[in-house]
């Protein structure tokens, strides 16, 4: 692994003897060294902090006074609530910011498998000047000590839910978000649900306002917080905010006091209310989930934070598809996340992934529950991917697995990441659906990994490196077999289905769309609906638990009313236009001017109805089965 300079830029006098230049990692290892760089950091700060003052009362940097000691410490209602902490955040965010170049990530090796059982070196490739990791570690601190003054304390929930899902899905990942929260409610759970947009150009008036309600969940705008900064120049600073970013604000700005943030394309298999519910969340406040590869933390970061860097067989790096979060208890850890998002594209996300795989929020909970003294769960259960392709992986899901049950092992000293047959398998509670998404509009799509096409296609779970006719999720067979993985993904398709046709004309993004219902259900008549397929039990899923709940049952048949309002709204303004036609026709009969071919006027205008036994199609499907599947579905 080639290893890069640290302190490029050091004149030789300020360097050891014998050695122009070192390694971030030669620093950590050398007790004087890292005594000398820790003072030099300690009287910086004091220094930049003199002028702040500080109660002796105060227990910890790290802590928020969660007591309500006024009436006026009552939360406001949203989006209030969050505008007020976001006017706290951003100007002490800017205050604080890191004010240096960003950091300079070498070429080398990126990401490698996380082992239990195998120790390995830091990953040590960001490059930057020792004056700016000092300046970024004297901002840092003054983040963390500032934060328990500026921001006010964290006020509990007043809203009957208190716990809830959060998700952002603005745009081409909407329709996927709704095929998840139809999986959601397969489960059973009736949790409430909010999802979060960037801005108005997202938002979808009918899906937001009509569907989404039916199934207990709300959408959000992430711009309705952003654009009430207190002034223009803050505004502007807000807009910077995007993709990776919004996560956390998701998270912070929502009315949940306790939450569950998902992926878009995350799919629980079983109710998260057992999660909720569990001693183990009660105990730590805070579960993460593991990655597949090792961390990929960059020493330079340990010395900002002034954190000990941890064994590499610790914990595998964070796969923040799924995390569970209680606000009030991790209202500091959530602050120096939003810190570390904030200042991510250009700082802490190259600190924190080097380059490395899923390169984003996915490595700033954890880093920042350990430098805010924070309690919390990593699941040891390591992940298991599933897919097509295993050279190159362009089918991709991740199963992830019961927290509750790994805490069992674990509790007990055994774990299955070390020792896969110390018990039996454990059972998977995610599928993490990283590529494709399942959006009908956009998962037929079609794109080669290179310019030559010698990985086949990308995106397009139909088809296999071949070309031909495939399950999305193929390999490994052991893992799709124990796991039932057929019966979910055919049962993710059956809710692609109906997203497609139910709600193809409502999505505005789906606006100049053709035939979207159309190409799913011919995906069904190729490959799902065989006989071949059933033969093998692989028409539905098989688990009890999977079965529909009220909920769902009620939203799809209002969705299926709704639908048939439209439908009755668009036959009766033919009607009026046919009978005006008709209307003419007679009335031109009456003053002698009647055509010889009126009467097969007449009879083409009664064709169009679809009074005259035609069928009139909507969305590349015929009304009647578009109808149809939405009252079957509602009756699984």
């Amino acid at each position: 692994m080639r290893s890069p300079t640290f302190l490029k830029d050091v004149p030789a006098w300020q360097l050891p003897t014998g050695s122009p230049r070192f390694q971030m990692s030669t620093i950590l290892s050398n007790p004087r060294w890292r005594s000398i760089l820790g003072i030099v950091a300690l009287v910086w700060t004091i220094l930049g902090l003199s002028s702040l003052h500080f109660s002796s009362s105060s227990k910890s940097l790290f802590t928020f006074n969660t007591a309500s000691t006024s009436l006026e410490a009552q939360q406001l209602p949203f989006p209030e609530s969050a505008r007020k902490l976001w006017r706290e955040l951003l100007p002490l965010l800017e205050d604080t910011a890191p004010g240096v170049q960003s950091p300079t990530i070498a070429d080398g090796t990126t990401s490698v498998h996380w082992n239990a059982n195998e120790e390995i070196e830091l990953l040590d490739r960001a490059v930057m000047h020792h004056s700016d990791v000092l300046k970024m570690a004297r901002q840092h601190r003054r983040f963390t000590i500032e934060m328990s003054t500026r921001i006010s304390p964290y006020v509990p929930s007043n809203q009957a839910e208190r716990r809830g899902i959060v998700t952002v899905a603005g745009g081409d990942y909407l329709p996927a978000a709704v095929v998840t929260l139809r999986m959601l409610r397969r489960t059973g759970s009736t949790l409430p649900v909010e999802i979060w947009m960037a801005d108005e150009s997202e938002y979808e008036p009918e899906i937001c306002e009509d569907i989404l309600v039916q199934y207990n969940a709300r959408c959000r705008l992430l711009s309705d917080v952003f654009d009430h900064a207190t002034n223009t120049s803050q505004q502007h600073q807000s807009q910077k905010i995007a993709h990776f970013q919004y996560k956390i604000f998701a998270i912070l700005f929502s009315t949940f006091d306790e939450v569950l943030f998902l992926d878009s394309d995350d799919i629980p298999l079983h109710d998260p209310q057992e999660l909720f519910d569990s001693d183990l969340f009660a105990e730590k406040g805070m579960i993460v989930w593991p990655d597949l590869w090792a961390t990929s933390i960059s020493p330079v970061y340990y010395l900002i934070a002034d954190q000990p860097a941890p064994p590499s067989t610790l914990r595998a790096s964070t796969e923040s598809g799924q995390l569970l979060i209680n606000k009030q208890t991790h209202y500091s850890t959530l602050i120096l996340t939003a810190y570390y998002n904030y200042f991510g594209p250009e700082h802490y996300y190259l600190l924190l992934c080097q380059g490395g795989f899923g390169r984003g929020d996915k490595s700033t909970f954890v880093p920042a529950a350990l430098a805010t003294n924070a309690t919390f769960y990593d699941v040891a259960e390591r992940p298991v991917a599933i897919g097509q392709d295993f050279e190159w992986m362009h089918v991709f899901a991740l199963i992830q697995f019961d927290a509750l049950q790994d805490h069992a092992l674990t509790s007990a000293n055994i774990y299955r990441s070390r020792n896969a047959s110390a018990a039996p398998p454990i059972r998977p509670f995610f599928l993490h659906g990283n590529d494709p998404k399942w959006n009908g509009e956009r998962i037929f799509s079609i794109e080669a990994y290179d310019e030559n096409g010698s990985h086949g296609f990308r995106n397009n779970p139909t088809k296999n490196p071949a070309g031909e006719s495939s399950w999305a999720y193929v390999n490994p067979t052991d893992a799709v077999q124990a796991y039932n993985i057929r019966a979910i993904e055919r049962q993710l398709w059956e809710q692609t289905r109906w997203v497609s046709c139910s709600l193809e004309h409502s999505f505005k993004i789906w606006k100049d769309k053709k035939d979207i219902c159309k190409h799913v259900e011919d995906w069904f008549v190729e490959f799902l609906d065989t006989a071949a397929a059933k033969e093998k039990g692989e028409d539905s899923l098989h688990d009890e638990e999977h079965g529909n709940v009220e909920m769902m049952k009620t939203a799809d048949q209002a969705v299926a009313e709704k639908v048939m309002e439209e439908e009755k709204a668009k036959h009766a303004a033919l009607m009026a236009e046919s009978f005006g036609r008709i209307a003419k026709i007679a009335s031109a009969a009456a003053n002698g001017d009647m055509k010889e071919s009126a009467e097969d006027d007449i009879k083409k205008i009664l064709e169009g109805w679809g009074g005259g036994g035609g069928e009139t199609r909507t969305g590349g499907g015929k009304q009647s089965g578009r109808i149809g599947r939405i009252d079957e579905d509602a009756n699984m």
